[in-house]
């Protein structure tokens, strides 16, 4: 069977995203693109399928499968998933950008926090994160990551020092 890509725009007040701490919340018109798609209102739920594709303001998720879940006009988590599946929000303030990569996210906005899962990393501020599962705290800019449960995958962590402009005191 062959599928045109699906091309959707939603306009979906409720759905705002604050992935960058600092930065404006992402609002306004979300673009969707996929190969395939299925509603359900009375359950609030929405799958893409095949190539999705979510735009929000400097937000792009690539991803195998996005589902969104609402309550009333509230969105209430994202489901995402890939080969891997890529998160980007970029920013005026290149310290505010963010990227990641795994097999599967879970996002709650209502808690304010997102969660990587199977080859997790994520990047920002020049840091770099990997490890099974990283879990990034959006409201207090934690993060957290950890190694398989069988011991053979451990977390790691690049840490940059300051830049050489930041680390120079002041002459007398």
């Amino acid at each position: 069977m062959n599928y045109q890509p699906l091309k959707l725009l939603l306009i979906l007040p409720w759905f705002s995203v604050a992935l960058a701490e600092g930065t404006t919340t992402l609002q306004g018109p979300i673009a969707i693109e996929a190969d395939r798609m299925e509603m359900n209102q009375r359950q609030g739920t929405s799958h893409y399928r095949g190539n999705v594709l979510l735009k929000q303001g400097e937000l792009l998720i690539k991803a195998d499968s996005i589902t969104l879940h609402t309550k009333g006009k509230e969105l209430q988590r994202v489901e995402i998933s890939g080969s891997p599946a890529t998160l980007r929000q970029h920013s005026d303030n290149a310290d505010q950008a963010i990227r990641a990569e795994a097999r599967q996210m879970d996002y709650h906005p209502q808690q304010g926090w997102i969660e990587f899962r199977g080859a997790a990393q994520l990047w920002r501020q020049g840091n770099e994160f990997s490890g099974e599962s990283i879990r990034y705290n959006l409201r207090q800019r934690m993060v957290k990551a950890s190694g398989g449960t069988e011991g053979e995958e451990r977390v790691r962590v690049l840490l940059q020092p300051a830049t050489a402009d930041k680390q120079q005191e002041p002459k007398p």
